[in-house]
């Protein structure tokens, strides 16, 4: 007579751990894992004799919009001469932008008013996943988890 010998935990049959294996495959290749980043502009109002905010703080792939809402004529100039911002001459209602794609302290001045300065401090990006991607990941893991416990014997 054949016995019986009871095994403690459970095991996943070959052609299930084929299915969980299929299945995450396909979640790795349909949902894209790339971290979802979104572009910011942030606007600089510039009134009477000042750049409003004269510090702000954006990351990379922003775009900062310079707008001159006062009456007199303004530039956004990089200090040193050498900088990537080089606005023309914004009289009123006129606008510059400018796309930050390196990291960095960009420092600027108006050049027919000296002593309005301004100050754009470029970050890293930090990555957000969506939440479609944590879901895929997280399910993967466990379809990995459960895969690996099946072949416990």
């Amino acid at each position: 007579m054949r016995e019986m010998h009871h095994r403690s935990g459970w095991r996943v049959l070959p052609s299930v751990q084929i299915a969980l294996l299929a299945v995450s495959m396909v979640f790795s290749l349909v949902i894209p894992m790339t971290p979802q980043v979104s572009a910011a502009t942030t606007n600089v109002s510039i009134v009477d004799f000042a750049f409003q905010s004269s510090l702000i703080n954006v990351q990379l792939g922003d775009t900062v919009i310079w707008t001159n809402n006062g009456v007199a004529p303004h530039t956004v100039t990089s200090d040193g001469g050498s900088g990537p911002l080089d606005s023309p001459t914004l009289n009123t209602g006129g606008t510059y932008y400018f796309n930050f794609t390196s990291e960095g302290t960009y420092n600027y001045h108006c050049t027919f008013h000296p002593q309005m300065k301004g100050t754009v401090i470029v970050g890293q990006v930090v990555p957000e996943y969506s939440g479609v991607s944590l879901v895929a990941i997280g399910l993967m893991g466990i379809l990995l988890v459960l895969a690996a416990l099946g072949r416990r014997r």
